[in-house]
């Protein structure tokens, strides 16, 4: 039997989706749920000040499917000691390497958070990996696709790490004019994160977290000032979720420091 705990008490077990389109800021936001980020990152898109140091982030494991998912990184004066580069890995692989590190990863105490960078990358390796279903039998295709997104996702179930999933954006529909009438009137987005099929609502179920994110524009003593914000709240045509999220704006900075101390939650410390 497992012992009951108060629901009151953290967890430290947060699933989220970030998802936007390419290059707005989905990595970098990924880094802010670090207890060692540095105040230079934020959600204001600036460079480091010209004296950072080099600041490693020992405590999330990088799961980068995406080619060069950190290369930013050294721009931003950041170092990540546990970046796994599955873009080297061939699709017949992809899956068995994934379970490899996320088994790994139960024993290692100085590791709080994993990030799967992207998981839209993921998906399309899978894709790769079982091609040949493809053209027999589309149905034994999709299946083989979404059988492989559930063993990552029990994986990452039995994971006592929080858990980002960064993903691309992509229509949730095809754009019907009678269609989109209908899904404005029942409030359902018309764009979502990218992945294939069944498997996307299977991940989104279990979030605690979907943040969209944009970039927005404006004029500060003077000068032009671009900030990565999070959409918050459902609505719009942009698929979003936060479990207790009645506290927040519509709004908030692209940093999870911020949105955390928004939900009135502790900051991180360094272990």
């Amino acid at each position: 039997m497992i012992t009951p705990t108060p629901s009151s008490a953290p967890s430290g077990r947060d699933q989220s989706i970030l998802f936007s389109p390419f290059g707005v800021g989905k990595t970098t936001m990924a880094v802010t749920a670090s207890a060692h980020c540095p105040a230079w990152i934020s959600a204001t898109v600036a460079p480091p000040p010209a004296d950072a140091p080099l600041t490693d982030i020992p405590d999330l494991a990088w799961l980068a499917y995406d080619r060069n998912a950190l290369a930013g990184f050294a721009s931003l004066r950041l170092n990540v000691p546990l970046l796994f580069d599955l873009s080297t890995v061939a699709p017949g692989r992809i899956v068995e390497e994934t379970l490899e590190i996320l088994a790994w990863l139960k024993g290692q105490s100085q590791v709080t958070g994993a990030v799967l960078d992207t998981l839209t990358a993921f998906d399309t390796s899978l894709g790769i990996r079982h091609a040949a279903k493809a053209a027999s039998n589309k149905m034994a295709y999709y299946d083989a696709i979404l059988g492989d997104h559930m063993r990552v996702y029990a994986a990452l179930r039995q994971l006592n790490l929080e858990v980002q999933l960064l993903a691309h954006t992509k229509a949730a529909f095809d754009a019907d004019d009678a269609a989109k009438a209908k899904r404005v009137a029942l409030d359902v987005p018309d764009y979502t994160a990218h992945i294939t099929g069944q498997a996307g609502a299977r991940y989104k179920a279990d979030c605690d977290n979907i943040l969209f994110l944009q970039r927005e524009s404006a004029v500060v003593n003077g000068k032009k000032q671009t900030r990565v914000i999070a959409r918050t709240q459902p609505g719009g045509g942009i698929e979003c979720k936060v479990r207790g999220g009645v506290v927040l704006p519509d709004k908030l900075d692209a940093d999870w420091r911020v949105i955390r101390a928004a939900m009135g939650r502790a900051p991180l410390t360094a272990v």
